[in-house]
């Protein structure tokens, strides 16, 4: 069971669609795996329906309707999730959370990108705004090169685990970190880890050789 998970207001601003499309994204997985979140969201989903039966009705643009149609079609816009976790539709990658099937069809990446001694890294997509979707796989008992970052950054644990200076990460947790945060997370001595993660801005190496490192590493996304 998850133990690291959204704040409530982050929740609150995912129910009513005001987060990134990526952070969106990492939410809907994060609570596909996580209970305690998908019931949180039926709470807050129907606060906000309650809500919206009190609102004043407003006059539309005329082209509302088709500006909603193109928006529902974007890979990154996702359906909110119940009470309950949606089955895996046949054909899907069995280890992969719902929500990410879209943008993984064919299951995990073949190649990934070796970026240090234990850390490999699968770039899923750059959004327009330089957002990096990606999967980070740490070899077991392998350690990140220690860094910050230069804006917030999910990581959603899928399989093993990592710590860092704060804590343990296993599967289905939820870290959010930014630049007030300086880790060096390193994954557990028993099992490879692999997460997925949305880089809302670069990170940022460290340690007294990394910052020599920075430029190969955004030359790598």
């Amino acid at each position: 069971m998850a133990v690291h998970h959204p704040s409530l207001d982050l929740l609150q601003a995912y129910s009513a669609g005001n987060v990134h499309q990526a952070l969106a994204l990492a939410i809907a997985a994060h609570s596909s795996m996580c209970s305690v979140c998908r019931q949180r969201l039926a709470q807050l989903n129907e606060i906000g329906g309650t809500l919206l039966e009190n609102v004043t009705p407003v006059e539309l643009s005329s082209n509302s309707w088709q500006a909603l149609q193109a928006r529902l079609q974007q890979p990154e816009v996702l359906q909110r999730q119940g009470e309950k976790a949606e089955p895996k539709p046949e054909g899907t990658h069995s280890s992969l959370p719902a929500p990410l099937n879209k943008l993984m069809p064919q299951g995990l990446p073949k190649k990934f990108t070796r970026i240090g001694w234990s850390l490999r890294q699968a770039t899923l997509k750059i959004m327009n705004d330089g957002t990096v979707i990606a999967l980070h796989h740490i070899r077991a008992g392998g350690k990140t090169p220690r860094h910050t970052h230069e804006g917030q950054e999910v990581t959603l644990v899928l399989e093993g685990s990592f710590s860092d200076e704060n804590g343990l990460y296993q599967p289905g947790d939820f870290l959010l970190v930014d630049e007030h945060t300086n880790h060096r997370p390193t994954a557990s001595k028993n099992e490879d880890c692999l997460c997925f993660t949305v880089q809302l801005a670069p990170l940022k190496l460290t340690g007294p050789i990394g910052k020599w490192f920075n430029p190969i590493i955004r030359a790598l996304q």
